[in-house]
């Protein structure tokens, strides 16, 4: 299955860089409800990664998933304190920060990544709506040519 991923450059830390060269392995996406990824995402499927208002930069295929329910707030930082070097964070205080963000959520999906394929050439494509995630998305003509997939 492949899905749609909207990412915003952040100016401080660039994890669509980090994902694109390999150095983020991991993100998780929380949510307050039951929304995609949660339980949409497998292993074998891949993410189309977008800038916010901007093209497809790549695509990375999924290799691990694991979906949790939040029982406990605590529960937000201990997950980040075990894989902060994956998710790209760079201290404790960067911990805390995030965590405070997401406190409140219920769901998170962890997922690993296996080789980034980026793009030599982003392609821009139509999005109109504001979800971040489109799971089960269909591949527009533009990107099935940039992968070399039958039109």
């Amino acid at each position: 299955m492949n899905h749609l991923a909207i990412y915003s450059r952040n100016r401080s830390r660039d994890y669509i860089d980090l994902m694109m060269n390999g150095e983020k392995t991991l993100d998780i996406k929380w949510s307050y409800n039951r929304i995609a990824p949660y339980k949409k995402l497998n292993a074998g499927d891949y993410i189309y990664i977008k800038e916010t208002g901007g093209p497809v930069v790549g695509r990375i295929p999924v290799t691990e998933v694991e979906f949790l329910e939040i029982i406990h707030p605590d529960q937000i930082r201990d997950i980040f304190l075990n894989v902060m070097e994956e998710i790209g964070m760079v201290d404790e205080a960067h911990v805390e920060r995030v965590t405070k963000r997401m406190s409140g959520k219920r769901y998170a999906t962890l997922f690993k990544f296996g080789t980034p394929e980026p793009l030599k050439l982003p392609v821009k494509i139509e999005k109109r709506d504001r979800r971040v995630w489109i799971a089960d998305y269909n591949l527009p003509v533009e990107l099935k040519l940039a992968y070399g997939i039958q039109v």
